[in-house]
């Protein structure tokens, strides 16, 4: 995936995840791991604050409101546990541009159990859509950070291209010795 000149392997999202983002200082991280990032977001859930997000897919523009929104290329969202969804592939050459949504405790915990089961296909606050070119996306509020395989990138309004096989990757053959 590609935002302006920079490329990104596993997701590029906003929304409470990105706002979560901002809030963790690098000393908090490296010494409590991901830990410090699930205590500030179950912190900035309990919020539920929702963005009103216009998502221009293949020039097709939705208007919805989410707690996040991810163009995901990776279904493994944070903790190899924790999954978006099953079905997405990182050589299916398309994005998956999926809605989080939850406005009350009750819709929240739904949301929650659905990702930990691996049952988010059977909850309607997981919708996700496929993109095969370009994903932009905005929003009415001002400075929504954007995050980028899990480091800030930018603020709102951002244009996510679908780049397959720009980068190469290197990875260690299994031994069967």
């Amino acid at each position: 995936m590609q935002v302006e000149d920079n490329f990104y392997i596993l997701n590029i999202s906003t929304g409470v995840g990105s706002r979560t983002m901002r809030t963790v200082k690098r000393e908090e991280k490296r010494r409590f791991g991901r830990l410090a990032d699930l205590w500030a977001a179950l912190i900035n859930l309990m919020g539920f604050q929702t963005y009103r997000l216009d998502v221009t897919i293949e020039c097709k523009q939705t208007r919805f409101r989410a707690l996040e929104v991810m163009v995901a290329n990776s279904k493994i969202i944070g903790l190899k546990s924790l999954q978006l969804d099953p079905g997405i592939r990182m050589d299916d050459g398309k994005l998956n541009v999926c809605r989080l949504y939850a406005d009350n405790l009750t819709e929240f915990i739904k949301l929650a159990i659905s990702i930990v089961l691996g049952k988010q296909r059977e909850t309607p606050n997981v919708f996700c859509l496929e993109a095969m070119r370009e994903v932009e996306i905005r929003c009415r509020e001002k400075n929504l950070p954007v995050q980028g395989d899990g480091d800030l990138i930018g603020r709102l309004p951002i244009v996510v291209k679908l780049r397959p096989k720009a980068l190469h990757i290197v990875v260690p053959t299994i031994s069967n010795a």
